[in-house]
């Protein structure tokens, strides 16, 4: 989660001399490129805060069609995990009811820790947030060898990029798609934190058998205030909850479903959110056994061109009338959009057939949010 948090010039003053300031500086002449001021906050389980403070944001001149810096808007800029301000860990995913808690946790310890009050809640702006799902599956060793599947395959909807053999990411300016082991990376940021070597063992323990699909909310924040202004101009205090194009914390979090936000950007990166294996014999026959037979061609055509030419050349070749029935009939008939490699399915991988990225009690491999 991340947060901008308007201050007043006395509160800023003050924490400045509380700080650590980073500049840069051109040698050449002395001048100072930028500088500002961050410390941080400690809690539980050796975890840290890192607080940014400055007193600058970008404004748009519509007229001169440029964004630039500007003075006079002193702030707070924090970015923190949930689960590891509730848990020590994020192994365990929470709800929007243990986000809440988090907040306030973080709150009251900056306040106890500079002995300064800052405003409430309320008046946080929410700029980014992070949706997550983990799914378990029953070994290290099958999740190291789903996730290089999932490295191997093509994807029809977006290019994807790769992090070593223990990550998959779909990057956008609107939102980032990740799939990725959780052991690895729990190992190289978080077990260090553990004082009590059992228990950070415990819980690699448990990461290693962790597929963890996580969502990076950026300018679909933005997306969400459009949304929120088009139902609220009449509202009076509108601008007390909206500040530099971001939603205060409360209002964001009432608009957005994150279990439907991850849905959404699985199906929009992966088409589907079904990612099991499919023939192509089988995605005819479950085409034909709900369509005509030429509609069911039809279907078929097109979902050949898509896998092999990608969906940017398939929307040149079809309508969008059409690639709009057959992307519905797809995600209806639960229809898998990874491309399936022969060589890949005959090569005795120990991956389950029947995982997949479904977000409820019948799925066996997902993990339910710890209870409210």
């Amino acid at each position: 989660m991340g947060f901008i948090i308007p201050i007043s010039y006395d509160v800023y003053h003050y924490l400045t001399s509380k700080s650590i300031m980073t500049q840069r500086i051109d040698c050449t002449d002395g001048l100072v490129e930028f500088e500002y001021f961050n410390f941080d906050t400690s809690y539980s389980w050796n975890y840290r805060v890192k607080w940014k403070l400055s007193d600058e944001k970008f404004v748009h001149d519509p007229g001169l069609k440029k964004t630039f810096l500007e003075k006079g808007f002193p702030h707070l800029r924090i970015e923190f995990s949930a689960p590891k301000i509730m848990l020590g860990n994020n192994i365990q995913t929470i709800t929007k009811e243990h986000a809440d808690v988090a907040v306030h946790i973080v709150w009251k310890q900056f306040e106890k820790t500079f002995k300064v009050k800052l405003p409430s809640p309320q008046c946080w702006f929410l700029n980014r947030l992070d949706v997550c799902s983990n799914f378990i599956l029953p070994s290290e060793k099958m999740v190291k060898e789903l996730i290089n599947y999932f490295q191997m395959l093509t994807y029809s909807r977006k290019d994807k990029e790769t992090y070593g053999d223990t990550s998959i990411y779909f990057p956008s300016r609107h939102s980032t798609l990740k799939i990725y082991h959780k052991g690895p990376e729990f190992k190289k940021h978080d077990i260090k934190r553990f004082v009590d070597q059992f228990e950070g063992r415990k819980l690699l323990n448990i990461a290693n058998n962790i597929i963890r699909v996580e969502g990076e909310l950026k300018n679909r924040l933005r997306y969400i205030v459009n949304e929120y202004l088009k139902i609220c101009k009449p509202m009076r205090r509108l601008k007390e909850r909206i500040w530099n194009g971001y939603l205060n914390y409360y209002t964001t979090m009432e608009l957005l479903d994150c279990k439907e936000e991850l849905e959404r950007m699985i199906n929009i990166f992966l088409i589907t959110k079904e990612n099991k294996v499919m023939k192509a014999k089988d995605v005819h026959d479950k085409l034909r056994q709900n369509y005509t037979s030429e509609q069911a061609d039809v279907f078929m055509g097109m979902y050949s061109v898509i896998l092999t030419q990608g969906l940017k050349n398939a929307r040149k070749i079809y309508t969008q009338n059409k690639m709009g029935r057959a992307l519905r009939a797809y995600r209806s008939l639960g229809i898998s959009f990874i491309n399936s490699d022969a060589s890949v399915i005959d090569a005795g991988l120990n991956i389950p057939y029947d995982f997949s990225f479904e977000m409820s009690e019948k799925n066996k491999y997902y993990q339910l949010p710890l209870a409210a």
